[in-house]
Order: C-alpha cells, then sequence, then structure tokens
C-alpha cells in the first residue's frame, strides 16, 4: 500500500468513525500519518487493517455507555434487591489509587435515581477490600457490582476477586461484572464459569479473529518485526500476554498492540504513537 493510499484510507476511517471531533487538534490524525509515511507497504496495510476495526472511546463517553450496560441487566437479577454495592475492579496493590473504575462507580451511583429499574435500590460505594467484612454479607438483598471501563485478560479482575474472598464469602450468584468493554476471549471464559457480566463492547483479537491461517501467523510476524523498532515492545509483543487489543479509552490499555501507544523507532528518529500512553 502506497503512503499516498494509505492517507486517504486513515482520513475514510476517520470520518466513518466521527474521529475528526474527537481528534480536536489533530494530533492523533497526524502521529497515524507520520506512522504511515515511514513504514513499509505490507506494514501500512496492516496498520489500516487494525485501524478499521480500533475503537475509540473518550472520557466524557463514559457515563452514557457505563449507562447503557446498567439497562442491560437483567430485571430477573434485581428483583428482590435493596442495595447496590459498588466497588472498581482493581489489583490490591492499587488500592487507594485512582482508577478508571473509581470515577465510574461515581457515575453509576449518581444515575441510579434516574433510572426506572435502580430507583428503588440503594447504591453504596465500598472505599476499600476491608470493608467487604462489614459490607457484604449473608443478606439476599444485596448485590455486589465490580465496576472497569475495560477488562483485558481477566488478570485485575481474578486479583481482585481473590482479595475480596479474604475479607466475605463471595457468592456469584449476588455478583455482576459491569464493563465499558471487555475482550471477547476473557468474556467468553467468565460466562462459562458463571460469572455474570455485562459490557456494552466485546473486542476481538485484531489479526486472530478477523483472519484465517497461513495469514494469522503472517501477519502476527510482520507485527511483530515491527515491534523490534519499538523500544520497551518486548513485553507487550502483540499486547499483554498477546491480547491483540485494538483499543483505545481514557488510556490505552497495554492489551493494545504497542503500535498504538509507543513510540517507534526508525531511522534514527521517534515517532509518537498515535495513542500515545505515557507511564
Amino acid at each position: 500500500m502506497k503512503d499516498t493510499e494509505s492517507i486517504r484510507a486513515l482520513t475514510k476511517i476517520f470520518k466513518e468513525k466521527e474521529w475528526f471531533s474527537k481528534d480536536s487538534e489533530s494530533l492523533v490524525y497526524e502521529s497515524f500519518c507520520d506512522l504511515l509515511e515511514v513504514l513499509a507497504p505490507d506494514e501500512r496495510k496492516l496498520l489500516i487493517e487494525l485501524t478499521h476495526r480500533y475503537f475509540w472511546i473518550a472520557g466524557n463517553e463514559y457515563e452514557k455507555h457505563i449507562t447503557d450496560v446498567i439497562k442491560d441487566i437483567p430485571d430477573e437479577i434485581l428483583v428482590g434487591i435493596k442495595k447496590l454495592l459498588l466497588f472498581p475492579v482493581i489489583k490490591p496493590t492499587d488500592e487507594g489509587r485512582a482508577k478508571s473504575g473509581t470515577g465510574l462507580v461515581y457515575d453509576i451511583r449518581a444515575m441510579m435515581p434516574k433510572l426506572t429499574k435502580m430507583k428503588n435500590i440503594s447504591p453504596f460505594i465500598i472505599d476499600e477490600f476491608q470493608s467487604f467484612s462489614r459490607s457484604l454479607d449473608g443478606n439476599l438483598n444485596i448485590l455486589l457490582c465490580l465496576v472497569d471501563d475495560f477488562i483485558g485478560t481477566g488478570d485485575t479482575l481474578d486479583q481482585c476477586l481473590e482479595e475480596i474472598k479474604k475479607f466475605a464469602e463471595l457468592k456469584l450468584d449476588r455478583t455482576v461484572i459491569v464493563s465499558i468493554s471487555c475482550q471477547k476471549e476473557t468474556y467468553d471464559k467468565l460466562r462459562a464459569e458463571g460469572v455474570r457480566i455485562f459490557s456494552k463492547y466485546i473486542i476481538e483479537r485484531g489479526i486472530t479473529d478477523f483472519n484465517e491461517q497461513p495469514f494469522i501467523e503472517e501477519k502476527k510476524a510482520l507485527m511483530r518485526s515491527i515491534e523490534k523498532q519499538i523500544p520497551g515492545a518486548s513485553s507487550f509483543s502483540l499486547g499483554f500476554q498477546e491480547s491483540e487489543a485494538i483499543i483505545t479509552l481514557k488510556r490505552t490499555p497495554d492489551n493494545t498492540f504497542p503500535i498504538f501507544w509507543k513510540k517507534l523507532r526508525r531511522n534514527g528518529k521517534y515517532f509518537d504513537a498515535p495513542f500515545l500512553r505515557e507511564d
């Protein structure tokens, strides 16, 4: 794919996805253009292919999306529920730090009186894991709601659930997971295990779920070749644990292909990633 052809394809994607309205200063678009100009033709084609499938969810869209997820919780789950316990999906080591799910629990609490199915349920935000010892009792009128903007491999969720179990008995039939987005592989796994998870966007793997062999391995090999020129990408090759995620939220998760969020070094120059993630 020629660079001019790839720029036209990129522009079309931005228009179709209405990304120009999110990219007020054109920094994301210009970073994409700079990348496309320096990549080889087959690399450009792969980047455009992945960008066509990409999700970009801005912070100012969070409240709307999480409201949609809450509305989709089946009524039968809420029958008899008087109290909703809200807690962000976090690792024990992140306790006390501002995480994506932290803001969302406050959004949910604020919206509940405005939703018919939730207006008679009292929301309570849990601030720390220790609080589960006195909040999550045997009362069948209580439902625990764990909240996040994105669930990738499910590792953080697993750590969160295990930490809660140290302080209280955790029952899956009185627990729901709500997220704006979730990797499909993880979503399917959790559902199969009986976890009641609700998510607006189910994210498929950018290469594996859209191709057949031998093209899957060919495209993965091409991406790994690109990553050799991305400092620090080796630990996140094809995304954390090879998640192949294609999504950016308030912050791009490390499950996403590094080409989208880490700087590329080519011909002695550094090129900003479109959705640069600063650590």
